[in-house]
């Protein structure tokens, strides 16, 4: 169960959000036709208090197996490090807040920056050309790319961007956010 409201523009995209009871999520709609093209999407979450985080960080857009940094503020985060998601923080009053994202469908997915106190969404560009390589040439690696993050239908929803609020960490392990 949820609460939604549906911001509706006049040029036919709009934005949904949503409340659960242990967090909320938001997503874009379009309703153009034909392809188009997104250039960047601005996402910024900011937390109060100055967190405890565990942050998987990376230095590139191809992390598959990267090193979880438990961080014992977020202020203690250099700026501008990235970190794939999903990124757990845990408030000063102990209520555990994770950023995260769901029904992701042909878009990049969702890497955080520390910014300002808080966490910027960062994308990487659409590969213009991969090639095979790597590991015995058995891994796609990109090697140029456009200047926007993805091209996709007019006509379709975006990924949800979701913030899962448990107040006891072994919540975290039952909670079913994503799913819903």
């Amino acid at each position: 169960e949820y609460n939604e409201t549906v911001v509706n523009f006049t040029d036919g995209d709009a934005i949904k959000l949503r409340a659960y009871n242990d967090g909320v999520a938001y997503r874009f709609t379009t309703g153009r036709e034909g392809e188009i093209i997104i250039r960047d999407e601005i996402a910024r979450f900011n937390l109060t208090g100055d967190p405890a985080v565990e942050y998987p960080q990376t230095d590139g857009f191809t992390s598959w197996e990267v090193v979880y940094y438990d961080y014992n503020s977020l202020s203690s985060i250099f700026e501008g490090q990235k970190s794939i998601t999903p990124v757990a923080c845990k408030r000063p009053d102990g209520v555990n807040v994770v950023v995260a994202e769901a029904d992701l469908r042909r878009y990049p997915g969702m890497y955080v920056e520390k910014q300002d106190g808080g966490f910027r969404a960062s994308f990487a560009a659409y590969p213009d050309s991969v090639v095979m390589g790597s590991w015995d040439n058995i891994v796609s690696v990109v090697k140029s790319r456009g200047d926007y993050i993805a091209k996709t239908q007019g006509k379709r929803e975006f990924p949800l961007r979701v913030l899962i609020v448990e107040k006891e960490d072994k919540n975290l392990l039952v909670n079913e956010l994503i799913y819903k």
